[in-house]
């Protein structure tokens, strides 16, 4: 099975939840169902449910420092988004590019993919109002021919050396 982006795990988690609505799914379930691994299920429920999209139903064990997702369901924002093809295209796009990164790749991140990233979340109102001042030199960073290969990797590489 080939790892599926976040906007893929996302559109695919409002998919199941609408064609279970109104019931709720067991979280473990839909991992199954979906071939998703936990822990990329897991967090893409959280911005999920940051956005008002999905309910959750979950509890914090004793001691633990992450919560257990039990149940999850649609809301009605989330349906709403899924029957509007243009808006759906827009907050999760399946091909160029998109402002949600998987930290999971941090290493490998170009400073320009990073201003381009910021840029995006700038424009779609992500960064609030101070960023904006910002556009400008981020977009000269993402076009910058001699950063396209310096890596966070490599940036963090050097400053473990100093």
């Amino acid at each position: 099975m080939a790892d599926k982006s976040n906007n893929e795990i996302s559109r695919e988690v409002l998919a199941c939840l609408n064609d279970h609505y109104p019931k709720a799914v067991k979280f473990l379930e839909m991992a199954e169902k979906l071939e998703i691994p936990e822990k990329s299920l897991f967090k893409n429920l959280f911005f999920l449910e940051e956005n008002s999209l999905v309910q959750l139903m979950s509890s914090y064990p004793t001691g633990a420092t992450y919560p257990t997702i039990h149940m999850l369901k649609i809301r009605d924002e989330g349906r709403s988004l899924l029957h509007d093809t243009e808006s759906m295209d827009e907050r999760f796009p399946l091909h160029g590019f998109s402002s949600r990164l998987d930290i999971s790749r941090i290493n490998h991140f170009t400073l320009p993919e990073l201003a381009k990233s910021a840029a995006s979340m700038i424009e779609k109102g992500e960064g609030g109002e101070k960023g904006t001042g910002y556009l400008g030199d981020l977009e000269k960073i993402a076009k910058a021919s001699s950063l396209k290969h310096l890596t966070l990797g490599k940036i963090f590489e050097h400053m473990q050396d100093e």
